[in-house]
């Protein structure tokens, strides 16, 4: 008992910290959609969708902090161009669990950089486009 339960619990606490780590990635592509959702509309700024991104992923639980770039794009299909937005929204993770551990091993499960992107089409405000 005295040398497994510390294996046990380690092997436990490493499953809740990726479990952490996969909802926030969930989180960080989620926020990316709902940014591309936003920016696709024909009034919606880079400032504006800046704070629904940061709205979302703090409604959601995330700490402050990370960052969100809207750029520009354009795309093809069916024969024709389309004009874009694109969102991506970087968010910093700790390992909470498993950063004190990994220093004892030599491993570095100090922080990732979390990204999600996501692309939409601009809506247009004339009709039979």
């Amino acid at each position: 008992m005295a040398l497994t339960l510390p294996l046990l619990l380690l092997v436990l606490l490493a499953i809740v910290d990726f479990g952490l780590l996969f909802q926030r990635t969930e989180i960080v592509h989620n926020a990316a959609r709902e940014g591309a959702r936003f920016a696709a509309r024909p009034t919606s700024t880079d400032a504006d969708v800046q704070a629904r991104v940061q709205d979302y992923m703090t409604t959601s639980g995330l700490p402050a902090g990370g960052s969100v770039v809207v750029t520009p794009t354009t795309f093809s299909a069916a024969g024709r161009t389309f004009t874009a937005r694109q969102v991506d929204v970087f968010h910093f993770h700790d390992f909470t669990f498993l950063g004190p551990f990994a220093g004892w091993f030599g491993g570095s499960f100090s922080s990732i950089t979390l990204n999600g992107q996501a692309t939409m089409r601009l809506e247009t405000s004339t009709s039979g486009s």
